[in-house]
Order: structure tokens, then C-alpha cells, then sequence
């Protein structure tokens, strides 16, 4: 998760890069920096398939990936005879809270 949460958030800054130039070039009327969008746009596409291989690998784990930003995971488990998420995000040093199948990360609770 810690790989998809750098990933995401070179994607984000990339792709504030790619408005800047598309918003200068609508701007003006001219076609500037063609050559430095195209080629922010071609890494913006391998990002983005870089990060859905990352997700999908979770996800054959059993993984529900929330929050890609907060690096944030859920998985199911049981809890006194009922399914809920374990619920974990990059940064915590264990799986430490769980929270209800339709609550989310502001209902989460201590283990």
C-alpha cells in the first residue's frame, strides 16, 4: 500500500502539471508545449496502469482497497459470529480496528 499511496500521489502531481499546460494552452489560443504534454500524458497513463496492477494484486489477496490516497484497506473477517472489515492504513504498525460491513472508516473501532 505504501507503493500505491507514492504512486498515487505522483499521479496527482503529474496531473496537476498536465491541467496547468492545458488550461495555458485554452488560455492563449496556441498549442505550446506539445511535446511536454504528450509526454506527461503518456506517464500519466503508465501510472495509472501501474497502480490497477498494485490494486489487483491486493485484491486477489482478499484485499478491499479503500482510499488510495490515505493508503487505506479494509478485509473481511468474523467478529463474534458476524462479518465486518479489519480496517488498516499506512502508517499503523498493525491491524488494530474493525469497523461494521456498512460503516466506514469514521465507525471504525478498537480491536
Amino acid at each position: 500500500m505504501e507503493e500505491v499511496q507514492r504512486r498515487t500521489l505522483a499521479f496527482q502531481q503529474l496531473q496537476v502539471g498536465v491541467d496547468l499546460i492545458e488550461g495555458k494552452r485554452k488560455g492563449n489560443g496556441h498549442l505550446g508545449q506539445t511535446k511536454e504534454l504528450e509526454e506527461k500524458r503518456k506517464a500519466l497513463a503508465e501510472l495509472r496502469q501501474s497502480i490497477a496492477r498494485l490494486v489487483e494484486e491486493l485484491q486477489q489477496l482478499g484485499v478491499e482497497v479503500k482510499d488510495l490516497s490515505m493508503g487505506l484497506i479494509d478485509f473481511l473477517a468474523v467478529r463474534d459470529g458476524h462479518e465486518v472489515y479489519l480496517c488498516w492504513r499506512v502508517g499503523e504498525s498493525k491491524v488494530e480496528w474493525w469497523h461494521s460491513l456498512e460503516g466506514g472508516f469514521s465507525a471504525r473501532q478498537r480491536l
